[in-house]
């Protein structure tokens, strides 16, 4: 049985991606958007730490394109070779320290500590595109799906190797001995958010983190993801605190983040609950389900949208003036390196308002 499949959150289908279409819910009518999230069987699988440097190799069993090859009659080694013969692997990412970054925005530590600003850059700047070429390459190795359209499994392999930059990330925190409090990425790219989410929660899930570090994604004023995010917490809240005027909550949040962690949290702690009717969780999927089949923050909603569930995060919202003072902690030589100086932004804000204590460590995603 294969140790991955999917989940339609409006529809509850459970669909294998080994027959079926693992982007698109075969129910879907068109009244109302369904998502589709990834769920892992832990029991089979590990997380690993050691092995090839080659991230498709390392983390190959995570992986839905690798379980329908070998569905498909491909053999293991036959796999590795693809790999291998395709040649021009994605980077080798790890995060730097930046402590002049650290130290203008407010994150000042003891010399040598670890805390402050960490970035996570792709190391060239078409090093997305980079994994996109690969990917392509390598699926053109592959056995070929009867069902799925090229479209379809392009997205699903871009959706795959940006998944493979949150596992590298979490092996080498743990081969350096460090953790995370907290993962800024920007919203321009939902699918990115979407890889993020699901890679730190697969970690998680097997036992490669005690607990995911909070993600946030970072959008621009007037953009609809907060929104979202409001009525999912509130539709929590309001099952959890059935009777309890909440008619507050959602203004107070938006202006004090510190409240939108404390709500975090308090879910957190009901999630972690193991207990077969866990209300916490029951609320949280319907919640999800409702605001995603509306479609209020865009296609990937449900799915970015968990993710703050699970990890305690939300989503920040940045505005002109803080852009302009974050820019004025970066150094003019890396102002133009895309998204740094809206997550700069973020991180000022969160620490201006009282959310990121000075000692905490965060990492800065790149695209």
């Amino acid at each position: 049985m294969l140790p991955i499949s999917y989940v339609c959150s409006t529809c509850g289908h459970w669909i294998s991606p080994l027959k079926e279409d693992p982007e698109r819910c075969p129910k879907e009518d068109g009244a109302h958007h369904h998502s589709l999230s990834r769920e892992l069987d832990p029991k089979p699988l590990h997380f690993p730490d050691l092995g090839p440097a080659h991230p498709f190799l390392r983390y190959r069993e995570l992986l839905t394109v690798y379980h329908r090859a070998r569905f498909r009659g491909m053999t293991d080694r036959r796999f590795v070779e693809a790999v291998l013969e395709v040649g021009d692997a994605p980077l080798e990412e790890t995060p730097e320290k930046w402590p002049s970054l650290s130290v203008q925005s407010g994150f000042q530590a003891e010399p040598g500590a670890a805390a402050g600003i960490w970035v996570l850059a792709s190391g060239c700047q078409d090093g997305e595109d980079r994994r996109t070429r690969f990917a392509r390459s390598l699926r053109e190795r592959l056995p070929v799906s009867e069902t799925a359209s090229d479209t379809t499994l392009l997205s699903v392999w871009t959706r795959e190797s940006l998944r493979l930059r949150a596992y590298q990330f979490v092996s080498w925190t743990r081969c350096n001995d460090l953790s995370f409090d907290r993962v800024l990425l920007c919203s321009q790219d939902q699918l990115l958010g979407v890889a993020w989410g699901e890679g730190l929660r697969d970690a998680a899930r097997l036992g490669a983190l005690s607990h995911p570090p909070r993600l946030h994604v970072v959008v621009r004023d007037g953009e609809t993801l907060s929104a979202g995010y409001e009525e999912t917490m509130d539709r929590i809240l309001g099952a959890m605190h059935e009777g309890v005027d909440r008619t507050s909550i959602p203004e107070v949040a938006r202006r004090d983040p510190r409240v939108r962690r404390q709500i975090g949290d308090s879910v957190q702690k009901g999630l972690r609950e193991s207990v077969d009717d866990n209300a916490v969780r029951l609320a949280a999927e319907r919640a999800l389900a409702t605001v995603a089949a509306r479609g209020v923050s865009g296609e990937n909603s449900y799915l970015i949208l968990r993710s703050f569930v699970e990890t305690g995060g939300f989503p920040v919202t940045i505005y002109d003036r803080t852009v302009r003072a974050a820019a004025e902690s970066v150094d003019e030589s890396q102002r133009d390196v895309p998204d740094l100086v809206d997550l700069v932004a973020a991180a000022l804000l969160l620490r201006t308002l009282g959310d990121i204590d000075p000692s905490e460590r965060i990492c800065l995603v790149l695209p």
